[in-house]
């Protein structure tokens, strides 16, 4: 995956006092911010998006739209199937081309399904989740 024949580089990092990731491609870098409170002046319902992607250099043509953009859309509700279609496990989402699969807390116990077939599995539980989904898809 590249942008503007850059691969991205994620490392984390502290965001605002708490654990994030810091994402980069080429000169362009953004403070990605884990279960971010949105309460500002504009925002016309408060929420809590998974992350927020806060520029922190000169964004250039490599905008946080453009780098979300190159990510691969996740499956929803994936079921791992053996060769005959029998499901062996299910997580919440899962990037099979890549073989990342993220499973919440009642999942956890079929992480090793997907381990034993060559799978990344990651917690929908541990902290600075996006972080480590775009490094899992980028490495």
């Amino acid at each position: 995956m590249e942008l503007d024949g850059e691969k991205p580089r994620v490392r984390q990092d502290l965001v605002r006092g708490e654990p994030g990731n810091l994402v980069r491609v080429g000169a362009a870098s953004w403070l990605m911010e884990p279960q971010a409170d949105v309460t500002a002046a504009g925002v016309a319902v408060p929420s809590r998006p998974d992350f927020l992607l806060r520029p922190v250099r000169d964004r250039g043509p490599a905008s946080p739209a453009r780098l979300l953009a190159i990510l691969p859309v996740p499956e929803v509700g994936f079921e791992l199937t053996d060769g005959k279609g029998q499901v062996l496990a299910e997580a919440e989402l899962a990037w099979p081309t890549q073989r990342v699969a993220v499973l919440h807390g009642e999942q956890a116990e079929e992480a090793a399904a997907f381990e034993e077939a060559g799978w990344r599995v990651l917690s929908a539980a541990e902290g600075a989740l996006a972080g480590q989904v775009v490094k899992a898809l980028v490495d």
